[in-house]
Parts: C-alpha cells; sequence; structure tokens
C-alpha cells in the first residue's frame, strides 16, 4: 500500500513494513502496544505511558542530553555508575546529604580534582581517611608518628619498578638505621667498614668473590685466625713477626694437622712433580745468586702411574752458588742416596732397627762394631790383612789351629782346622789298593777281556787304605766318588818269531758302553832264534773322576799280533795287575 497524502490509516492489527529488505515494522497487534522491530528483531515497545528498550537494545543519551522536568542532568556515565547497585536509598539519605556543607570545590577534590594549592604543613592540620570503612580527620602528627615507626623497621617495604629509589648521592646511614635487607640485590661501594663481622645469610650461604671478581689483597691483624669447618675444626693463626701456626681443634686422640699439597695432573709420568716447598730470600740486597731459590723439597714420580703404581720418591734440593738442585733423595722403596759425604757426632752410632748401636765412629775416626763385620767378596787385599798384628804363632801348629780358606774359590772366606788342612795335604790318602791275575793265560790275537783270576793283592807287607774298588767277571766298580790315580802294569812273553801284544784300560760313565782310555804296546821281539823266550812288561797311568759310583767303571783287555802269547800271572807276586789311590774329592 502507498500512501499519497494525508489520510487516516487503519492498520487494524497489522504490520506496518517500513524498509526495503521487509526486516524493520511497526506493529499493534496487542491493545494498546505499539512494538518497533529492526533488523527482525523486537527492540523497543511502547505501552501506556511508558517507553521499554526490550532485550538486548539499548538507549543512548547525548551528553547533556538528559533533563528531568526542567532540571537538565550533567553527571557523566560514569558518575551514575558509582550509583549502580546502590540500593534501599530512602528519605533519610537525602536528609544526611542535606546536612553536607561543602562547597563545590571540595566536593570536586573527592571528584579527582587536580588543581592544587601550596600550602605549609603543620602540626595541627588534619588529613581524612578511611578508618576501617569510616572517614575521619586524622592529625599530621599521628601521620608521623605512624611513618617513622614504619620507615624504621619497614616490615613491608617492596621495591617495584614503580617506587624504586634513585641512587643516594649524599647523606649517610647511622646506627640507628637499623638492618638493610636488600634481598638478592647488590650492595656497592668504595669502602665497607664493619664494627662486628660480615656474615651470610646462612651457614656455607655466600662466598667471598666469584670466578670472575676476585678479590686482591687480605690484610688481617696480628694473632688473627682463619678457621675452618662448620665447627671451626682447623685453625691458620698468625703468630707476630714470626710466622703461621696450623692445629686442629679437636682434642681426641691420634688428631693432626694436614697439609696436602695436589696436582690437577691427570696424565702422571716419570720425573713428573706432584708438589715442592721452595726456601728463598727474595729480598737479599745482594741480588744475583743470593736472591735464588736456595733449598727445596720435591716430590717427583719415578715412573707412569697406573692403577697398581703410584712411586714417588722425595728430592731434598740445595744450592751453593746456584738455584737448588738435588743433593739428597729418599727412593719409593726407602733407599736413601746422597750426593756427598755423611758426618755424625763423634761417638755417635750408626745401626739398624735390631742393632741401633751396631757401629760408633769415635772423636779420632775409629769404628767399633757390635758385631763381627762381613765385607765384599774380594774387597780386602791380602796386604791389609793383618791378624792381631801378624807375629808369628811361636810354637809347633796343632790339629786344632785355625787357617782362613776362600771357600771353593767363590770370594767366601771361612775357617778351617790344622786336621782338615792335614788330611788334605799329605795325610789325605784314604783309600789305596792293589790287585793282580793270579795265573798266566794265552792271549790270542782277538782283543780280550781279563774277566777272571783277579784278587786283591796279599803279597808280603801289603797293606790297603780304606776300601776302593770290588770287581765281577773282570768289571771293576768304585766305592766312592772322588779323583783316582791309576797305575796298571802287563807282563807278557814269547818263544818264537816276532810278536806285540796290546794291553788296554777301557772304561765307561753310564755303565754300558765301554771306550778305550789308555792302551801300550808290548814289543816281544824272539832275538836269540827261534827257540828262545822273549819277556816285556809295559805300565800304564789313568786318572778317573768318579761322579757316580753305579755308572763308571773300568776293566782291562789284552790282544796279540802275528801269533799267540802268554799273560803271565800268579798268586804269590805281582805280574800283572794295578794299584789304585783315590787323591781326594770329585
Amino acid at each position: 500500500m502507498a500512501l499519497t497524502k494525508a489520510q487516516l490509516v487503519d492498520l487494524n492489527a497489522n504490520e506496518l513494513i517500513i524498509d526495503l529488505d521487509a526486516d524493520t515494522s511497526i506493529t499493534a497487534d496487542t491493545d494498546d502496544q505499539i512494538d518497533i522491530k529492526i533488523a527482525g528483531a523486537d527492540d523497543f515497545r511502547f505501552t501506556a505511558n511508558t517507553f521499554t528498550a526490550l532485550s538486548g537494545s539499548s538507549i543512548v543519551v547525548p551528553a547533556s542530553g538528559l533533563t528531568i522536568g526542567s532540571t537538565a542532568v550533567t553527571s557523566t556515565a560514569a558518575e551514575l555508575n558509582l550509583l549502580d547497585g546502590v540500593s534501599g536509598l530512602v528519605q533519610a539519605d537525602l536528609t544526611k546529604l542535606a546536612a553536607v556543607d561543602s562547597t563545590a570545590a571540595e566536593l570536586n577534590i573527592v571528584d579527582g580534582g587536580t588543581s592544587a594549592t601550596s600550602t605549609t604543613v603543620a602540626d595541627a592540620d588534619r588529613v581524612v581517611l578511611n578508618d576501617n570503612g569510616t572517614m575521619v580527620q586524622v592529625a599530621v602528627t599521628d601521620l608521623s608518628a605512624y611513618f617513622d615507626d614504619e620507615i624504621t623497621a619497614m616490615p613491608n617495604l617492596v621495591t617495584t619498578a614503580a617506587t624504586t629509589v634513585g641512587a643516594l648521592d649524599s647523606g649517610s646511614i647511622t646506627s640507628g638505621f637499623g638492618a638493610i635487607d636488600n634481598g638478592t640485590s647488590n650492595i656497592r661501594s668504595a669502602t665497607i667498614t664493619a664494627e662486628t663481622a660480615f656474615v651470610p645469610d646462612a651457614a656455607n650461604g655466600a662466598s667471598l668473590g666469584t670466578t670472575s671478581l676476585e678479590f686482591a689483597d687480605l690484610y688481617l691483624h696480628d694473632g688473627a685466625q682463619i678457621l675452618w669447618g662448620a665447627d671451626q675444626d682447623v685453625l691458620l693463626t698468625h703468630v707476630a713477626d714470626a710466622g703461621l701456626t696450623l692445629k686442629t681443634a679437636t682434642t681426641s686422640d691420634d688428631t693432626k694437622a694436614t697439609l696436602t699439597l695436589q696436582t690437577g695432573d691427570t696424565d702422571i709420568a716419570a720425573n713428573d712433580v706432584l708438589g715442592q716447598l721452595h726456601f728463598q730470600a727474595p729480598d737479599e740486597a745482594a741480588c744475583t745468586d743470593a736472591i735464588l731459590v736456595a733449598a727445596g723439597i720435591a716430590a717427583i714420580s719415578e715412573g707412569d702411574f697406573s692403577a697398581s703404581n703410584n712411586a714417588t720418591k722425595l728430592s731434598f734440593q740445595t744450592g751453593a752458588s746456584e738455584a737448588a738442585s738435588e743433593k739428597m733423595s729418599l727412593s719409593s722403596g726407602g733407599i736413601l742416596t746422597v750426593a756427598d759425604d755423611i758426618i755424625i757426632g763423634d761417638g755417635k752410632t750408626i745401626g739398624s732397627a735390631s742393632d741401633p748401636d751396631a757401629m760408633s765412629i769415635a772423636s779420632g775416626g775409629a769404628v767399633t762394631f757390635t758385631q763381627t763385620p762381613v765385607f765384599p767378596d774380594g774387597s780386602l787385599a791380602l796386604a791389609d790383612l793383618d791378624i792381631d798384628g801378624g807375629t808369628d804363632i811361636g810354637a809347633a801348629i796343632v790339629d786344632a789351629d785355625l787357617f782362613i780358606v776362600d771357600d771353593g774359590a767363590g770370594g767366601t772366606n771361612r775357617k778351617t782346622t790344622a786336621s782338615r788342612l792335614k788330611t788334605y795335604i799329605g795325610g789325605g790318602i784314604t783309600n789305596a789298593q792293589s790287585w793282580r791275575i793270579t795265573s798266566s793265560f794265552t792271549v790270542g790275537t782277538s782283543e780280550t777281556d781279563i774277566s777272571s783270576n783277579w784278587e786283591e793283592s796279599d803279597s808280603t807287607a801289603y797293606a790297603r787304605i780304606g776300601s776302593i774298588v770290588s770287581q765281577s767277571s773282570g768289571i771293576f766298580t768304585f766305592g766312592a766318588t772322588g779323583i783316582y790315580l791309576m797305575l796298571a802294569v802287563g807282563a807278557f812273553r814269547n818263544n818264537a818269531g816276532t810278536r806285540s801284544t796290546a794291553f788296554n784300560i777301557k772304561g765307561t760313565t753310564n755303565n754300558s758302553t765301554y771306550t778305550h782310555i789308555i792302551s801300550g804296546e808290548n814289543n816281544n821281539s824272539d832275538f836269540g832264534g827261534s827257540n828262545n823266550t822273549s819277556y816285556h812288561t809295559g805300565a800304564l797311568p789313568a786318572i778317573f773322576d768318579v761322579t757316580d759310583t753305579g755308572q763308571v767303571k773300568f776293566r782291562f783287555t789284552v790282544q796279540a799280533t802275528g801269533d799267540t802269547q802268554t799273560c803271565d800271572g800268579d798268586q804269590d807276586r805281582t805280574y800283572t795287575g794295578f794299584t789304585i789311590v783315590r787323591l781326594g774329592d770329585t
């Protein structure tokens, strides 16, 4: 429908569409009520004497655009919001407001006014405070007392960016100020004076200096102490004009002050220095050699350290006109090496743990031993050996007299009695014996053992010494080990032609294989013709070294050439036989 001129239109509860997209309209389908819809939503409603902004809608009044009756409302929205949520406002409350005689300027101060008046604050002045919900006036003297207490203790002082205090470049903090606690922040000053002590906030809670900010010199007073440990159990005390004393505070048994020198080297090799002490006079006016290190003690490795080795020597160093060098050392094995002489006091002793006074040296140099001294082999020349003045014995040597011998030529001197020497020299023959063939026999042209008719000699005046050999089937066995001398004799004869006879001694060292030791040729030529008899005797000397009586043995063999011959034997006298003598031990 279109309206062309002013005319009365009866909508009769129909909706009046008033925009092109048909989502804004006016309708009065309820008696005495007009609804306005904008963008498809019910926004406002008119009823008798009432205009209502529906849910989701609002009424915007421009500043100073609200008039109640004939009075314009000048309060801002923020000021009116102060009354938001206030309930129960009654006439009595307005009566109280009527009693307020504050000027607008005074209220504007409360209302955030920014104008200020220069005024000198006096003790009689008052300050308006909210006292636990009640507004009161407080004398500035009360505030002065309160702030004095708070500034002294400052229990609630928290520094923030808004309350940071700038640098104080004048004035001082006196003894009445109390403690300063600025948390983990720093305090910096050229000189800090302490009247009692510098302490950390807790035990082991702070350090002096850092890895990058180190202190320079430290000055301590005479007798000052540095105490270590939570219970101050180790003390380093200054002794005025003398030095330092390191001491343990505990008094229990076997406590000791220990100073350990450690190296940080992680690969100790031979001759590495683990730690050392130097003694020096660097301020000596003579300079040059005088200011060099004059003495020292060093711990020096003797080899590469390992899980099973930390061998180390102590090197004692001194200087004469030089930097100190090693003059004495004590090895890891306890060997003390001295570069020069060792001098002890007159009459003092040198000994061992078991014999502490084994040797004493008199002032004149005479040395006295508590035990018989033992000298190294070959260290005493025969010309230096003077036994009891070297005077003659003045009497005949008897069996009990003692002689000194080099035992086995091994360099060890031992004593022996004259009776032993007598046995060894001259009277040393302890075994001697003679054997012979008791009957003659024919010697063939093949080498043949003399295996039978042996007997020990029993001729007139014969006597053997000891027991030397025994025989079985012509094989002779020694009765004892030793060195033996044998002299054998063989008697041979023939009665025709030209013939010779071999007379042999054979021996074995394994009781099995016999070899010729010595042989003799006997030439029995028939010088008088074929019917004449020729005689010849041969002698054979031999020496035996018998180390094993079960293995070393001997026997005799004979052999004729040209023709058979006769080897003579007899039971009353010796034609063919031998004598053997034991000379001594093997």
